[in-house]
């Protein structure tokens, strides 16, 4: 798990019922009931003194950025078509340069953009959390943040 409006989520109960499984898992058994009843006004005071952590699974946010405002959903896409064009890359490489540089782009730098590309729809999905106390509450509701100390 990476550290990090209802009306943006639309119709709640279909995107609950994509979501049927809980993923609320926490440690402590403080923690574990203190986050059940977390408001967001807590949890945002919480997170700036840097007593807790949020967490999504990267399937869940990778599923939830077509519910983020644009601004998320176009830097998310902007890296996942630069993480394709590395394989293309790697073809012109190993044809104008030498086949062995084209192989670690393909076994280096594309996992790399991909597992970024990952990372950066998790931080996205947190951070309009953080933004959007509608969409947090939403997210809670339905047990996909995750909270760490």
């Amino acid at each position: 798990m990476d550290d990090e409006s209802c009306a943006v989520l639309g119709d709640r109960k279909h995107v609950s019922e994509m979501y049927n499984s809980p993923v609320l898992v926490l440690n402590d058994t403080n923690v574990q009931q203190h986050a059940a009843k977390m408001t967001y006004q807590e949890y945002r005071a919480l997170r700036a003194e840097g007593k807790v952590k949020a967490g999504i699974s990267v399937s869940r946010a990778l599923q939830l950025g077509q519910h983020l405002p644009p601004r998320y959903q176009y830097e998310t896409a902007f890296f996942n078509i630069l993480s394709f064009l590395t394989i293309p890359a790697a073809i012109v490489v190993m044809y104008f340069h030498t086949w062995w540089s084209s192989l670690l782009i393909l076994f280096l730098v594309t996992p790399a953009c991909f597992s970024g590309t990952k990372k950066g729809a998790v931080n996205n999905v947190l951070r309009h959390a953080e933004e959007d106390e509608q969409f947090f509450n939403a997210l809670k509701e339905m047990n996909l943040l995750t909270f760490r100390r």
